[in-house]
């Protein structure tokens, strides 16, 4: 969980690999537009933003790493206070539980 700044910074920067059913969870304290982007990401990931009740408002699918240059930006259309980081393909089997944060 990324709570500090320090640490949403960093996110999964440097990763080689991420467990199934694991991810990365930030915690931006209130509601708004957070962005994201992948810079020094090896994986290529799923990215879920939610709103206060961990009810899904968006999700970036398949974000490519980005190791040099200019990297992209990825936003939310609709206010989150968190952001979830899964890897590729897996945002669709949240509705399932699969993650038990999400419940």
């Amino acid at each position: 969980m990324a709570r500090t700044p320090e640490e949403r910074k960093r996110g999964l920067m440097f990763r080689d690999d991420l467990p199934e059913k694991r991810g990365m969870l930030f915690d931006f304290r209130k509601e708004g537009f957070h962005s994201i982007w992948m810079k020094n990401t090896f994986l290529n990931l799923d990215i879920v933003w939610l709103d206060e009740d961990l009810k899904i408002v968006y999700i970036k699918r398949d974000t490519p790493p980005c190791l040099e240059g200019e990297c992209p930006v990825y936003k939310n259309t609709a206010p989150a206070r968190f952001v979830l980081e899964i890897n590729a393909g897996k945002a669709d089997t949240l509705s399932s539980g699969e993650y038990g944060v999400l419940y």
